[in-house]
Parts: C-alpha cells; sequence; structure tokens
C-alpha cells in the first residue's frame, strides 16, 4: 500500500521481485483533509483529495456542500452526512466521488449514511459509489435526485421516508441487507 504522511491511498500492490527489470507503474497519492462539524459556507471538497471525516457533518439550510469528481470521502467512525441545504455531488462515469469507510477492513454499518433531511429541492448526488454505511443514502421530506450511482456493502442501501420523493435513475444497489 502506498501512503505518505499526510496523503491517502491510491494504490495497493502485491509485488515480489525476481529480478531488477520489473518496474512498478506510475501512481499517485491523494492528499488527505480531515473534515467534520457544520459547513458554515458554501464550500467545494475537491477532486483527487480523500476528505476523512471525523465527526457528524451537517450542511445548513442555505449552505451549499459542491463535490468535484475524484473525490474521495471516508468515515473514520460512526458518523453521517446531514444535508439539509445543497448537496451537489456530481461525479463522472470514470471519475465517481466515493463515500466509504476509513477502516483497513471495512464491514457493513462502518459509517452511519448521506441522510437528505428537509433539504432544499435541487440536491444531486451523481456518479457517487457509497460503500459500507449503515444507511447508503436516507431521504427524510428530501426529493434529491440520485443518479448513475452504486449503494453496496451498506446494511440498508437506499430509505425515502413519507412526505420523500426522490428522483432515481439509474442506480445500483448490491450486496445489502435490505435494497
Amino acid at each position: 500500500m502506498a501512503r505518505k504522511e499526510g496523503y491517502g491511498w491510491k494504490y495497493i500492490y502485491d509485488v515480489a521481485l525476481n529480478n531488477s527489470s520489473f518496474i512498478i507503474p506510475n501512481f499517485s497519492l491523494l492528499r488527505e483533509v480531515e473534515v467534520g462539524g457544520n459547513v458554515t459556507q458554501n464550500t467545494v471538497w475537491e477532486g483527487d483529495r480523500h476528505y476523512i471525516v471525523t465527526s457528524d457533518i451537517v450542511v445548513p439550510t442555505g449552505v451549499t456542500l459542491a463535490i468535484e469528481p475524484g473525490a474521495v470521502i471516508r468515515f473514520d467512525g460512526y458518523y453521517k452526512l446531514r444535508v439539509e441545504g445543497r448537496l451537489i455531488s456530481i461525479g463522472e462515469e470514470k471519475s465517481m466521488i466515493v463515500f466509504t469507510s476509513n477502516m483497513e477492513n471495512p464491514k457493513q454499518g462502518d459509517w452511519n449514511r448521506i441522510e437528505f433531511n428537509q433539504a432544499e429541492g435541487d440536491s444531486k448526488l451523481s456518479w457517487a459509489r457509497v460503500e459500507w454505511a449503515n444507511r447508503g443514502v436516507d431521504c427524510e421530506v428530501s426529493s434529491p435526485l440520485l443518479e448513475h450511482g452504486v449503494i453496496r456493502h451498506a446494511v440498508t442501501g437506499l430509505v425515502a421516508n413519507s412526505g420523500s420523493d426522490p428522483r432515481i435513475e439509474g442506480n445500483w444497489v448490491s450486496d445489502c441487507e435490505i435494497g
């Protein structure tokens, strides 16, 4: 595993050298940034970064959290991302945004969820992979657009409670106890 202080992992190699002509391909490490608490102003999480979640994150009404393609959000405990304002998380087919566990050997329920709670109507989660959560995505009186995503290895994949009407298009849910 390639690591450097202040940087996350990007590639894992299991290499045995039998001669000196073997070359490890080029790879890059992603810069790590610790995040947690209230997002107090419109914020952009950059692509090609690892965001280590160290406490619950709340995006309050009137505030937008935008996440760029290639960003990796790793939850370092049973925390959630609660969206009351706007989440604009738009990845790309070849550069998905990843929400995952920060544990070395992840398991279902390592972190809590992405929760849209009375969120503003134009929130969007597109080309994102959500894995190893208790509940992948939870909509509480919210109607975000969820498209082209993957929810996997969660206890519960997707929940839409009363008063919620999420627009769900082209997603894949797998390896969850409850879809």
